[in-house]
């Protein structure tokens, strides 16, 4: 990884920390989205350096770009895109995720349906269960 990913990633990290920092973060984000799909091969490398309990903000934009292209019906980019989602969704910060609410329905709602993709809902309840807690306020 390197180049604007990796500053991206960087700033992540630097700006997960502070409520101030994250609404920075977010202004950041939300004008890299195309930045990010354009580089969307890549995205699968981003994830394992987060950690989804301080880089929820983070992690929830990348999944929503990866979101879009995900092909229901290869079963091993479903599959990534589950552990992904799963790994975020079980440890979000609650006041990261209502910081982006639409963003990390989307992502729910692409997870739910990759999980019914492969024939699997059951295993989408628990992080759906712990998602749906994160957005309470």
């Amino acid at each position: 990884m390197e180049g604007p990913l990796q500053k991206i990633v960087t700033t992540i990290e630097e700006s997960s920390n502070t409520a101030a920092n994250l609404k920075t973060l977010l202004t950041l984000l939300t004008s890299q989205e195309e930045l990010l799909i354009k580089h969307m091969p890549q995205l699968d490398d981003l994830l394992p350096v987060l950690n989804p309990a301080t880089h929820t903000l983070g992690m929830v934009f990348i999944l929503n770009c990866k979101a879009a292209a995900v092909p229901l019906g290869n079963l091993q980019a479903v599959n990534v895109f589950l552990r992904q989602c799963r790994r975020m969704l079980l440890g979000s910060d609650p006041l990261q995720v209502q910081l982006v609410p639409s963003q990390f329905v989307a992502v729910c709602t692409k997870f739910s349906a990759a999980a019914i993709a492969i024939k699997s809902p059951l295993s989408a309840v628990r992080p759906l269960q712990a998602a749906a807690c994160a957005l309470q306020p």
